[in-house]
């Protein structure tokens, strides 16, 4: 094992959460007045900041991030029912091979210790490094501030995501990365960015 830290993002990546985020978004939708959307559309419109992905959905002068954030954390606890297979094993792995373990995440800081304690996880993380507010904004400088802090180099470290964001980020902060196809986006859309593509967290622990 080539890295003594991994960087976890949470949604899409541990958290098997596509289907809950669609709903919760669906169920915004319907508060205003608005049709759903299906995954194939959910997936075309995925971007970041999430503010990208709403304005597809939304006037966001009519209907602001503000509201759309708390709306969707009242949604989604509905939805969210767990991991994605694999996880638990590969999270307990790399911590007995002395691995540290970190999530970085554009999601709100109780929202994750929240869910990572009931999926029983968050003993396995050092830190949650997770936004103080709802409006699931870039989490590059939060990375890269907590990166410059550590006793070991950025080499030494890979962020493992499912977004092109997730692979931004670990550009910006100096890390390696690893993509997952489980998640927020497509495995085409992963495949631009010219870093590994795994399609399992099974495939990853191999790779690992």
């Amino acid at each position: 094992m080539r890295y003594r830290c991994v960087i976890w993002d949470w949604n899409g990546t541990l958290a098997d959460d596509v289907i809950a985020s669609l709903k919760a978004t669906n169920d915004i939708l319907a508060r205003h007045g608005k049709p759903p959307i299906d995954l194939a559309q959910y997936y075309a419109y995925m971007d970041t900041p999430i503010s990208r992905f709403y304005e597809h959905l939304f006037d966001l002068n009519e209907v602001p991030m503000t509201l759309i954030g708390r709306e969707f954390s009242e949604f989604y606890p509905r939805y969210f029912e767990g991991l994605h297979p694999g996880a638990v094993t590969l999270l307990r792995t790399l911590q007995s091979a002395g691995v540290r373990q970190v999530i970085l995440s554009s999601s709100h800081r109780e929202n994750v210790e929240r869910d990572t304690a009931a999926q029983g996880i968050r003993p396995y993380f050092d830190e949650i490094l997770a936004a103080d507010d709802l409006l699931a904004e870039s989490k590059e400088e939060r990375g890269r501030l907590w990166a410059i802090r550590q006793p070991f180099p950025a080499s030494e470290m890979v962020l493992i995501g499912d977004t092109l964001h997730d692979y931004a980020a670990a550009r910006y902060i100096g890390t390696d990365c690893i993509l997952c196809a489980i998640g927020h986006q497509s495995r085409e859309d992963l495949c631009r960015a010219g870093v590994p593509v795994v399609d399992s967290l099974a495939e990853l622990s191999a790779f690992l």
